[in-house]
């Protein structure tokens, strides 16, 4: 491929996995010299449809999606003369031989696997994009755990880390998000294994087996692979066992997750983001006092000082309180909005 900037689609339902490859992209950049756009789709329709505005260079394109996967998109892709050379490249956790032949003969060239390995993906897109090119594993700019300030039992911190390039806010983004886009997967596989629903079963763990891969959960990684593995084997009578294997592993990442907070930096951030923050109790009373004066004399003017007492206690536990007191303010309810007051003075001089 030549050195001009290249426009790379990348096309995966699970974020995760997105957010993975995007910042692998950007090492790819870093090491071949060369400007890459990356722009990401969820959904094989939503990959046609960019394609159709904005025709990219490559695409990343996951197989196994709802809908319409991987291998239709690139028969699509390949049956059209403008978009026919758009070289494609394959994401996969399927490892049978005969599945990646399958797309190699559909026109693809190459495969990377799933759960991604940082330095194996970043050695093939170099290659691709720019062959010939040495790999420098400086650029890589790997972090140690020590830089990652949480324990987090049941997550390998330096294999996460790895995979998300050294990068620690991006790490933690992520294990948010798998958190909270996960929270309901224990639920779905119990219901899918009690009406036998094992193609649910079997894409249930396929997901989960991925994207805990690519957040360093290694024992949830293996026990999805694990449930997978006997639902495509036919091992019946190991599905509920693996199963609930699978599900005590999925809450003990949940309870770890638990303590993150988005916005926070620390764990001690974390923890304030939980409890009711102080009041300053040399400027709130005396703006109290005004807006007393204010409401008691049905003054239009009370508002203005709404924003003020606001911004005061925002975070503590009368943050609520002095929003309802300012709804009464809103519409005018002034006996309303000070007997509000008076509860809020109260409860600050105690």
């Amino acid at each position: 491929m030549s050195s001009k900037a290249l426009d790379i689609l990348v096309v995966d339902d699970d974020s995760i996995n997105i957010k993975f490859l995007t910042a692998v992209l950007a090492s790819v950049a870093k090491q071949t010299g060369v400007d890459i756009n990356a722009v990401s789709a969820a959904s094989g329709q939503e990959a046609l449809a960019i394609v159709e505005s904005n025709t990219p260079d490559m695409i990343l394109l996951d197989v196994m999606m709802p809908g319409m996967d991987g291998y239709e998109v690139c028969e699509k892709l390949k049956a059209n003369p403008v978009t026919a050379d758009i070289q494609i490249v394959f994401a996969t956790a399927m490892d049978k031989e005969d599945e990646r032949a399958r797309g190699l003969g559909m026109g693809a060239i190459d495969y990377i696997r799933k759960p991604f390995e940082p330095d194996t993906v970043v050695k093939t897109l170099v290659q691709l994009i720019k062959p010939g090119a040495t790999i420098n594993a400086s650029v890589q700019n790997t972090r140690a755990a020590d830089d990652f300030p949480y324990q987090l039992p049941g997550i390998d911190i330096e294999d996460g880390l790895m995979r998300m390039q050294g990068n620690a806010k991006l790490f933690k983004q992520v294990l948010i998000e798998f958190r909270d886009s996960k929270a309901n997967a224990g639920t779905e596989l119990r219901k899918a294994l009690a009406r036998n629903d094992k193609e649910n079963v079997a894409k249930l763990a396929h997901s989960l087996k991925g994207v805990a891969g690519n957040v360093g959960a290694i024992d949830l990684n293996q026990a999805a692979a694990n449930l997978e593995g006997a639902v495509k084997e036919d091992r019946d009578p190991e599905l509920l066992p693996l199963c609930a294997v699978l599900i005590q592993n999925l809450n003990q990442i949940m309870d770890t997750l638990s303590q993150l907070k988005s916005g926070a930096s620390s764990p001690a951030d974390d923890a304030s983001t939980d409890r009711p923050q102080p009041v300053d109790m040399e400027r709130t009373p005396l703006l109290l006092e005004a807006l007393r004066g204010r409401l008691e004399s049905n003054d239009m003017g009370a508002d203005e000082l709404i924003g003020p007492i606001k911004a005061l206690l925002i975070g503590s536990e009368y943050a609520n309180e002095i929003e309802r007191l300012e709804a009464c303010v809103e519409r005018l309810d002034f006996p309303g909005a000070l007997e509000k007051l008076n509860a809020i003075t109260e409860s600050i001089s105690h």
